[in-house]
This record gives C-alpha cells, structure tokens and sequence, in this order.
C-alpha cells in the first residue's frame, strides 16, 4: 500500500467541510463529558495509573479528543514513550503519522523508523482502527472507503469551475444535482447519522463506528499501561490487575 498517498489523500478530504464537519462530529460525539477510568484492587496500580494518564500523559478530554480526530483521518495516532526502570513512563510526545514507518521482524517484533530514529515495540505507542485488514500493520481511516467519491467530487466542481470560466453552455455540462449526489454518497460512505431514508440502521451503523473506536483507544491504553507497570517492576504480581474504560461524566 501506498501510504504517503494515503495519508495525503486524507489531508486533502479534510479541506472539504463536509467530511471536515463530520470528522468533527465524531470527535465531538466521542470525548463529550468522557474521562479515562481507572479501576483496580490494588490501590498502588490504581495510583499509578491516575498518574501516568492524568500527570504525565495529560489524558483529558482535549487529549481524547485530538487522539480521536487523528485516529478518525488517518487509522494511525502514535507516541513516543520515554521510560526508565523504577520509574516507568516519565514522558510522551506525539509522532507524526505521514512519518512513520513500521518494520515487521516477526508476529512478536517490530520496529518503528521515524526519519533517522528506530524505535523498538515498547517505545512507541501505536493506536490504530483495524477494519478490513489490509492495511496492517497500519491502521486504516474511515475516510479509506470514501476516497474515490471524494475525487469524483473534485473532478464534477473542477468541471463547474472551468464552465464559469469559458462562460459556455452545453448538454454535457455539470449539474448541480450531481454534485449534490457525490456529495451525499461522500458522506454515507464516511458513515454518519441521518444520511439514507433508513434513519435506525445509520444509527446503528455510527454507534458501531464509535464503539470501534472506543476499544481501539482503550486497547492501546491498556498497552501503555502495563508497560508503565513493568517498568517500575517487572516482577509486579498484578501488572494486568485494572480496568480501562471511557466513562461518562455525572
């Protein structure tokens, strides 16, 4: 896959307000009145962990919220963990997606190369929407499916332009009705409310999209966390003793 193609295909949907808004909304819609629970019998881990995502990670909702725009667009949001033993994860910054590449050595060893740098697994934090599958071991956007809408939309208001320009009149010339149609079928194929006369089955449609989303996130969480666990001591008897979740603030 051509994954720089990819990534600035994406840049340039996110120029239209149509899918720009939608993007939006699904961020909006994820990280409203959400914050990061942490759940453990074992008050150190759960001490632990407050401190990781709320202290040093900064795990608030605008965070949530930019992991989940960046998610939503490219399939891919990265950080770079910086640990050190008996400490565990001290820092984090953000990777930039068109730049990483990632080296599959085998099913339990891989290796990211951002520009001159080579990060091994537990260095880099990799949140990802598999979908299809065929972009592993990337994550794929939900804008992957509407790219070929999106050029058709181009191509029919590029054709507008260059009609207002030569001023001329013909049979064959774009109607706006067709730009109205790529426009709707961009929009359904990103997936939103409210898009088809079958109202119920896009909601189920866009709740089954948040879910997804949902678990991508908390999954890659749960990762970092328990390398911050290991790291402060990896011979913890209940490094995977805690629970994750987005929960709705009273």
């Amino acid at each position: 896959m051509n994954l720089k193609a990819n990534f600035t295909e994406y840049y340039d949907m996110d120029l239209n307000p149509n899918v720009s808004s939608r993007l939006d909304e699904y961020a909006d819609t994820m990280t409203d009145n959400y914050y990061l629970k942490v759940e453990s019998d074992n008050e150190e881990i759960k001490t632990n962990l407050n401190f990781l995502f709320s202290d040093i990670l900064n795990f608030n909702s605008e965070k949530l919220w930019i992991i989940s725009r960046q998610l939503l667009k490219f399939g891919n949001y990265y950080m770079r963990l910086s640990m050190a033993p008996g400490v565990g994860i001290f820092r984090a910054s953000e990777l930039p997606a068109f730049n990483v590449v990632i080296d599959v050595k085998d099913n339990f060893h891989k290796q990211y190369h951002v520009d001159d740098m080579i990060y091994d697994n537990h260095e880099v934090a990799h949140f990802r929407l598999i979908r299809s599958g065929d972009s592993l071991p990337y994550g794929e956007s939900i804008l992957s499916s509407a790219v070929r809408f999106h050029k058709q939309l181009q191509m029919l208001e590029d054709a507008m332009l260059i009609k207002r320009i030569i001023k001329k009149e013909k049979s064959e010339d774009v109607d706006m009705s067709d730009i109205e149609y790529v426009t709707k079928k961009l929009i359904a194929a990103i997936g939103m409310k409210g898009i088809s006369d079958n109202t119920e089955l896009d909601d189920v449609r866009y709740q089954r999209k948040l879910e997804s989303i949902k678990k991508a996130i908390i999954s890659e969480l749960r990762n970092i966390a328990m390398i911050h666990i290991y790291t402060i001591d990896k011979t913890h008897p209940d490094i995977t003793n805690f629970k994750l979740s987005l929960a709705k603030e009273e």
